[in-house]
């Protein structure tokens, strides 16, 4: 069902039942974040969000630390970029940044938590302190091993936006070259996002 997510999710919808019967909390927090994910995945937004907290509250009680930090994570992405709920999500920020604290998160989970609430002070016009959290996932983003280059181009994106938003011109030129040259070296220069 990759690509798919109206057939993911009734894939998914289709072991709920065996979920229940299981009566494995784990097992039911890993569900319900797969469901928040996946109406985020088809619009669902508002769904989504309850889903992603239910998700977050069952994970903490089935001591599922780094679900824990994936669901607030998410949370903060689908409250403050897609229902513009801007104020809840950085709110939100604070409890998101314990769990991963609490679940000794990878960086990627890290990095992206630091791009979402980037993205999310970028909504509010808090363009500095958006800055501060991309370069924050930009750390994160290249000092983790295997660090993936695209992952590394969609915060230097989010970056130069930042940048752009504050008048920064040249340090918004200096990061979208660098998007240009991380675009071609991995991906061609005849690549159409190059």
């Amino acid at each position: 069902a990759a690509g798919k997510p109206k057939e993911a999710l009734a894939t998914l919808r289709t072991a709920s039942a065996a979920v229940t019967r299981a009566q494995h909390p784990p097992l039911t927090a890993e569900y319900t974040y797969w469901e928040g994910e996946l109406l985020r995945a088809n619009g669902d937004y508002e769904a989504a969000a309850t889903a992603l907290r239910q998700a977050a509250a069952l994970a903490a009680d089935a001591r599922q630390d780094e679900l824990m930090a994936r669901a607030w994570t998410r949370l903060v992405a689908v409250l403050g970029h897609h229902q513009h709920k801007v104020d809840v999500a950085i709110e939100l920020a604070s409890v998101a940044e314990s769990a991963l604290a609490r679940s000794q998160a990878t960086e990627r989970l890290r990095a992206t938590l630091a791009n979402n609430l980037g993205s999310v002070e970028m909504l509010a016009g808090h363009f500095i302190r958006a800055v501060t959290y991309f370069q924050r996932a930009l750390g994160y983003v290249i000092d983790r091993p295997g660090g993936a280059p695209l992952e590394r181009a969609k915060v230097l994106s989010n970056l130069a936006a930042a940048l752009y938003r504050q008048g920064k011109l040249p340090g918004a030129r200096a990061r979208f070259a660098e998007i240009l040259d991380l675009y071609q070296r991995e991906l061609g220069e005849d690549h159409p996002r190059t």
